[in-house]
């Protein structure tokens, strides 16, 4: 469903306001619980779920975000931070498998370096030391479960390690008492990068849901993803499975928008993110997945880039998704949100310069090549 601007209010408004609670009735007992509010952040190793969490909490600082980490294995990346790592690669023999997440030893998670924005403008540089300092959740999973201890006691791999602690974890409902317990709170959830953790994450749904804890899927996919047929019709694959599995409301997101001038797509961005590519010459199997996509009008994606417009967008998207602004009756706010709020066609439209100059420089390549 697209963002509709004549409803609903902006992000940038939401930061400077406390918002009074929605109310919801619950469903087994005749009495009133107020909703609470928060993303859970689904993605595979690599799409930037923990970089996400941490811009977030900074976006959303008007808010009293309360950040939650559900991956059991990323104490091997906090190793890695901390300099215990005695060298590259001795976590993949020892430890848990994440793809290049778990690779990255010198630097932070997940974290891009200074980029110019899509409008051509220098991004806020962070400090050097704010790079080098792991993000801090408010709650980790890690300081209950130890996963290496876990997968020696239990002679278990390191994905199903992951997924078993997750199952006891969500089983065990004072867990989940005890950190979604503030209704003044807006919650991002992170989780663990391996598929099957969607099927414990739909008990967890199901669970929070009944005390009225209102959490929007927000399903990461890298932007790597849309240079290749295989690994587009994989991301397809992968976000109807969440879809389906868990049946909450969900926004999908490409992100590291960042590396658009240097990656070379299958098509066009907007083409991609609006489903309006051309498919008569691709492969049978990819042109029966997008049509079926196409035409029961399954999957609907956003960008992610750290701007203020691009982030902006997204908050609002995820906002509606929730209906976290439903309550909200004050015209000036709404009349201040809808001026300072960007169209997401004026957003890929900028995105579209960005291509256009990276195929003129590749053009460019290739005749001073051939002469």
């Amino acid at each position: 469903m697209a963002c509709n601007h004549e409803l609903y209010l902006a992000p940038q408004v939401l930061l400077k306001a406390r918002l009074p609670p929605q109310f919801q009735l619950h469903e087994q007992v005749n009495y009133f619980i107020p909703m609470i509010y928060g993303e859970l952040i689904i993605g595979l190793p690599g799409s930037g779920k923990t970089t996400y969490v941490k811009y977030k909490k900074e976006y959303l600082a008007g808010r009293n975000v309360y950040t939650v980490n559900l991956d059991p294995g990323r104490w091997e990346r906090d190793l890695r931070n901390d300099g215990d790592a005695a060298e590259p690669g001795q976590g993949d023999r020892n430890g848990l498998q994440y793809g290049c997440e778990t690779k990255c030893n010198s630097v932070p998670l997940d974290l891009p370096p200074p980029q110019k924005n899509c409008a051509g403008e220098r991004s806020e540089e962070k400090s050097a030391e704010t790079r080098t300092d792991r993000f801090k959740f408010d709650f980790d999973i890690t300081q209950k479960y130890d996963t290496r201890k876990y997968m020696k006691q239990r002679e278990v791999g390191p994905n199903l390690a992951v997924k078993r602690i997750m199952e006891e974890f969500v089983e065990d409902y004072e867990n989940l008492r005890n950190i979604f317990c503030d209704e003044d709170r807006y919650y991002l959830v992170d989780t663990p990068g391996q598929i099957e953790s969607v099927f414990v994450l739909d008990k967890l749904l199901l669970r929070l849901q009944r005390d009225g804890i209102r959490l929007v899927t927000v399903f990461l996919s890298d932007i790597n993803s849309m240079a290749s047929i295989e690994s587009l019709s994989y991301t397809y694959f992968v976000t109807m499975q969440t879809m389906v599995t868990l049946n909450n409301s969900q926004v999908n997101v490409f992100t590291k928008l960042d590396l658009l001038g240097s990656i070379r797509l299958i098509g066009r961005l907007s083409n991609l993110v609006e489903l309006n590519l051309r498919v008569g010459e691709y492969p049978l199997l990819f042109r029966v997945l997008y049509s079926f996509i196409e035409r029961e009008s399954l999957i609907e994606y956003q960008v992610l880039e750290y701007s203020e417009d691009v982030l902006g967008y997204l908050q609002f998207c995820i906002d509606q998704a929730s209906g976290f602004v439903n309550e909200i009756e004050d015209e000036n706010a709404l009349t201040e949100y809808l001026n300072g709020i960007k169209e997401k066609e004026d957003i890929l439209r900028a995105y579209e310069e960005k291509e256009e100059q990276f195929e003129e420089k590749e053009e460019q390549f290739k005749r001073s090549a051939r002469s």
